[in-house]
């Protein structure tokens, strides 16, 4: 029996995806935690898909709401800005999310998460994905190179979940970030942190993660595959941008972080980002362009000449 407020907010923001949707709430349904309310956010369907939404909805328990954060037919605001409407009417204690195009493969991942995050008093649990393409496992670790993330004090044994250390947190920075379908962060910390940041159509999500391990007191891990992680292909948001955007954004992402980060650990972190996506936007004018490094590569020597003289 669900508590007057639940203790887990789930938040999925979705639009024209009725088939795709369909699969993340059923795993959703599926799980053996029952403690959570399911928000489903749609940002602007089409008319026919939200008359189908409406049908999908009659189908779920009645802790699965849809919220329609925008008339039908209207341009969508992208992932981020529909899960911060999602946040916004969430009354958990904690919120979890789960994207329209994924879905979880564990049945207890919200209920290890509940159990390690209540243990702990801790702000921030995460865990490991699988990567899909084309309906095909391309990858079965989120973070391979990562060992240190299970080198911690184990807090619960029935998920296997670790607790961070400030060392381990830093490595995870500066590295591969987590996505959000596989977070629970407490609803508080979320709103001190205004959300997924608005003003990137991509990268939002990397922000974020800085900023709750910059804040966050606890981060644990479990190491299992609870998410099945669609990555990008067909109509997603992020196969809009071309690479140099891409880069663009990162570099921007990186100075925002390095903006409102309160860890010197972060800011080191902001910094060495805010590098190597200069290094890529760099390496990418240099393959594109080659004759404007060319020219420039004269002029250089001319100055420089014109200076030894």
């Amino acid at each position: 029996m669900m508590a007057e407020k639940p203790f887990i907010s789930v938040v999925t923001a979705t639009r024209n995806r009725v088939a795709l949707l369909r699969q993340a709430l059923l795993s959703i349904a599926a799980q053996d935690f029952q403690d959570y309310e399911a928000i489903i956010v749609d940002d602007g369907s089409d008319q026919e898909f939200q008359e189908q939404y409406d049908s999908l909805l009659r189908e779920l328990p009645s802790q699965f709401k849809l919220h329609r954060a925008r008339p039908a037919g209207q341009l969508g605001t992208g992932p981020g800005a529909a899960r911060n409407v999602g946040i916004r009417v969430a009354q958990g204690e904690y919120v979890a999310f789960l994207d329209d195009d994924d879905v979880w493969l564990q049945t207890d991942h919200l209920a290890v998460a509940a159990e390690s995050l209540r243990k702990r008093n801790a702000d921030f649990f995460f865990s490991n994905m699988q990567a899909v393409r084309n309906g095909e496992v391309v990858s079965d670790n989120w973070f391979p190179n990562l060992p240190q993330l299970t080198s911690g004090e184990k807090v619960d044994d029935r998920g296997d979940v670790y607790l961070l250390s400030p060392k381990t947190i830093v490595l995870l920075a500066m590295r591969q970030g987590g996505h959000p379908d596989g977070w629970v962060v407490r609803r508080s910390l979320l709103n001190e942190l205004n959300g997924f940041w608005e003003m990137m159509e991509m990268g939002e999500v990397y922000e974020l993660f800085a900023h709750v391990l910059d804040r966050a007191n606890g981060v644990l891990y479990r190491p299992i595959p609870t998410v099945s992680y669609r990555l990008p292909e067909g109509d997603s948001v992020s196969l809009k941008f071309t690479r140099l955007e891409e880069y663009l954004q990162q570099a921007t992402n990186s100075l925002h972080v390095r903006a409102t980060c309160r860890n010197p650990w972060m800011l080191r972190c902001s910094r060495a980002g805010f590098s190597w996506s200069l290094r890529n936007i760099a390496l990418l004018m240099l393959r594109n362009y080659p004759e404007m490094f060319s020219t420039f590569s004269a002029e250089k020597s001319v100055f420089t000449q014109r200076l030894g003289s």
